[in-house]
């Protein structure tokens, strides 16, 4: 990572806390919020009355991210026999999205998701803790069971994100190490629209996972800068006879109108003007 670039460090479990990475004290603080609703960005701007404390440049809070993530422990509320761990990772992924739309609006920027574990708390919610509730597999979506009960309003949060992510450049990038399912399809949206990035596998500590997380971090020769483009935006300008129907992968209309706009629609159409928030070299875009 680019000892330039600005971090933030957030943690969750049945609630969400954000890690001070600077300041006066030698003793680990964090700001807790609720983790059973979204966090907004005025809730931030309300909570976190110094800034600087909780983000600031990698070269300066290296070793306070190592220390925290070292001493990391189990969740202060430890699930029954029979449950499974409250995690309230739709509200940690808002208050990270929010956090990025109060110091970095308009600029692009990563949200790193590290997960382990279905959601069970707040918004994004997938399933209940009782372990006597199954996950829902695809049937039960197709059918709406009550399985699926979460799906909808759980989708229809992360499209939420989604759109507030992609409004100011940023992109949702998930890493998964757990032998169960933990609730990506609901996600989907905001990983894909934002251009993100999602890397499953069995271990944190597996050999392909840590080659393939290098990769992403990979900079450019000579230089202190990741390779992959951030924020990026692109127009499609036609002659006369020819018109633009859309637009397949990892991106989003931003609605901008032109004569060059076709009348029927393949992919994400209905508009001359694309953005996606993180582009790298294996990135592919279908223009129709």
């Amino acid at each position: 990572m680019p000892d330039n670039a600005r971090v933030c460090l957030i943690t969750f479990g049945a609630t969400v806390q954000i890690h001070e990475l600077s300041g006066a004290t030698e003793y680990p603080r964090s700001l807790v919020l609720r983790g059973s609703s979204e966090i907004t960005p005025q809730m931030i701007q309300q909570q976190m009355r110094h800034m600087d404390r909780y983000v600031c440049s990698f070269s300066d809070a290296e070793f306070s991210i190592t220390s925290i993530i070292e001493e990391l422990g189990f969740d202060a509320w430890p699930a029954p026999k029979g449950h499974r761990n409250l995690r309230c990772t739709g509200a940690a992924i808002s208050a990270a999205s929010s956090v990025l739309e109060v110091v970095a609006p308009q600029t692009g920027s990563l949200v790193l998701t590290f997960l382990s574990g279905v959601c069970t708390e707040g918004p994004g919610k997938v399933v209940d803790t009782s372990r006597a509730n199954m996950m829902r597999p695809h049937a039960d979506v197709r059918d709406k069971t009550a399985a699926a009960q979460y799906w909808d309003a759980s989708c229809a949060f992360y499209e939420k994100v989604m759109h507030q992510m992609v409004r100011h450049g940023h992109s949702l990038n998930v890493f998964v190490a757990c032998l169960d399912q933990v609730g990506v399809a609901e996600m989907k949206p905001a990983i894909q629209c934002s251009g993100g990035v999602l890397l499953g596998c069995e271990s944190w500590t597996a050999p392909h996972f840590l080659s393939s997380l290098s990769r992403f971090f990979k900079s450019r020769e000579g230089v202190n800068v990741l390779e992959a483009g951030l924020n990026a935006t692109f127009d499609v300008i036609t002659s006369p006879s020819w018109k633009v129907a859309g637009v397949i992968g990892q991106c989003v209309g931003t609605g901008k109108k032109s004569n060059s706009i076709a009348e029927v629609e393949i992919g994400m159409g209905g508009t001359c003007q694309w953005t996606s928030s993180l582009l790298d070299s294996a990135s592919t875009l279908a223009v129709y």
